[in-house]
């Protein structure tokens, strides 16, 4: 089974600042734009592959695609990284034949690219990254003044992965899930602590089966981590959600 959630919004912005050390690295990165090498666009065919990505590198430790949606600190992060690497000269060497070319970083952004033996240019992907803190404090800037506004992938409350696991085992024991797509929002109300729900398009039209998914994130307020949106009177969250039967392979 299988979950995920969509976020519809972008983010582009530069960031001009002076070359650092490399060796200040470490840090929760943020990979807002990802292109091929040879300066073609990247094209998977998933929607989800659009989605940004959090990048956690640790003293030795590297690790890709977490969760922006996900409430954990940098330790968190850090303790999930499996991958091991070495800082040669500018590559993060994550194995003998592969791993990244920092072919830029300042204070606040970071420009990686793959480092495949025996790949042409055309197959390694390019991808530009700007520290998570410097991100959130761009969107606070840029929001002082609102006291309503819609979140996007890169600004956008996080919710404890246990409730995720929970909403998780409970598809698993309903059939009735399987194959089922929806859309709508969730708004927070950070000041009023609570959590509303509406569902604006489904595949289904069991109002039983809705009432369910929508009472898990009513009823979720202590839930989300917040401590970026309590000036905001409430913090639309646009989503996407899909649930898939994974049938075992013969």
């Amino acid at each position: 089974m299988k979950y995920i959630l969509l976020f519809t919004s972008l983010l582009f912005f530069n960031i001009n600042v002076a070359q650092t050390t490399i060796s200040n690295i470490e840090g929760n990165w943020i990979n807002f734009k990802t292109e091929m090498k040879d300066g073609s666009r990247l094209y998977t065919g998933f929607p989800i592959d659009s989605i940004n990505t959090r990048f956690v590198i640790g003293t030795n430790k590297f690790c890709m695609n977490m969760s922006l949606f996900s409430q954990l600190d940098y330790k968190e992060n850090l303790s999930k990284c499996l991958l091991d690497y070495k800082l040669i000269d500018n590559v993060i060497q994550t194995s003998q034949y592969s791993g990244y070319i920092v072919e830029r970083f300042t204070a606040d952004s970071l420009t990686l690219c793959e480092k495949i033996n025996d790949t042409p240019d055309e197959k390694l992907k390019r991808l530009y990254l700007v520290r998570e803190e410097t991100m959130i404090a761009d969107y606070k800037e840029k929001y002082k003044n609102q006291t309503h506004i819609v979140a996007s992938s890169n600004f956008t409350p996080k919710i404890k992965e246990s409730f995720m696991k929970l909403l998780n085992e409970d598809f698993n024991k309903h059939s009735s899930y399987y194959n089922l797509r929806l859309s709508g929002r969730i708004i927070i109300f950070p000041k009023e602590k609570k959590v509303k729900t509406e569902i604006t398009n489904s595949t289904r039209k069991d109002s039983i089966q809705l009432k369910r998914i929508s009472n898990y994130f009513n009823n979720s307020f202590e839930d989300w981590d917040l401590k970026d949106f309590m000036a905001y009177e409430s913090v639309e969250l646009p989503f996407v959600f899909e649930v898939k039967k994974n049938w075992p392979s013969n």
